[in-house]
């Protein structure tokens, strides 16, 4: 159901669990950018990134940028 899929989707288990590992592993091999998603998840809108780890998680797909402001792309990645 519907239902279950929200509920499972950010798991390990979830339909999205090889893409989110996959990404996971980006992360753990780049630990600035890592450091960079958390700083935009843990904190409110308007966090500023350097340049360069905002670049690099918006190719990734993981934020958005609109007028210097970063934000999380998706809910799934909170």
């Amino acid at each position: 159901t519907l239902a279950q899929l929200l509920q499972t989707a950010p798991t390990r288990t979830g339909i999205y669990s090889t893409y989110l590992r996959r990404l996971e592993s980006i992360l753990e091999q780049h630990p600035e950018l890592e450091a960079g998603l958390k700083q935009i998840i843990t904190t409110t809108p308007g966090t500023q990134l350097s340049k360069k780890t905002s670049s690099k998680l918006n190719a990734l797909g993981l934020i958005n940028i609109q007028d210097n402001e970063v934000l999380p792309s998706c809910e799934l990645y909170r």
